[in-house]
């Protein structure tokens, strides 16, 4: 499920940018959709038990904190008006969480990348071997499935089958095999 962690963190990464320009635009709704994109994140982390969960958390809840008057220490409020030091506080929360999704992000795609080198590996071996891909079906699972049966074979791959299939979820699995399917049958 690395692999779905991952597709929700990217795709929740990619709403910030729309939510830097309302502070950047000044609107007063910043902090209120700040909340929201950060309860969407949090309730994305929950289903696949994600700890980062727990940030999230305490990061809207120190939102809250800033509409009952706290203030990051390190932005100074001499010459900012309550809402605008307000502002710049959420700013700084959203940014300390970001930082942490893309840190997972990477995290994730280091361990995937892994991954899909030995299933690349195993993929040129099991062909070189002599077994034949079906031409691609529907249901794409089912087709990607049928194929993944077709390389548990005896002898030399076996070892890395049985690898494959015990660290890796069924989820991320497939995941990784059409990605590297399509690159195969498309010459790329």
């Amino acid at each position: 499920m690395l692999a779905l962690t991952r597709e929700k963190l990217v795709a929740h990464l990619q709403l910030l940018p729309p939510l830097i320009d309302r502070y950047q635009r000044r609107d007063p709704s910043f902090p209120e959709k700040a909340v929201a994109w950060l309860t969407e994140v949090e309730r994305s982390l929950l289903q696949v038990r994600s700890p980062l969960a727990s940030l999230v958390t305490v990061s809207r809840g120190r939102i809250q904190a800033v509409s009952d008057g706290y203030r990051d220490p390190t932005i100074t409020t001499e010459r900012r008006s309550k809402r605008r030091s307000g502002a710049a506080t959420v700013l700084l929360i959203l940014g300390h969480v970001e930082a942490h999704l893309r840190e997972r992000v990477n995290d994730l795609d280091a361990k995937l990348d892994g991954w899909r080198d030995k299933m690349a590996e195993f993929i040129a071996v099991a062909t070189s071997n002599g077994t034949t891909l079906p031409p691609p079906s529907e249901p794409r699972e089912a087709w990607l499935q049928t194929i993944w049966k077709s390389f548990n074979v005896s002898g030399e791959n076996q070892t890395k089958y049985n690898y494959l299939n015990a660290t890796m979820s069924r989820f991320d699995r497939l995941y990784i095999l059409n990605g590297l399917l399509e690159n195969f049958l498309n010459g790329g």
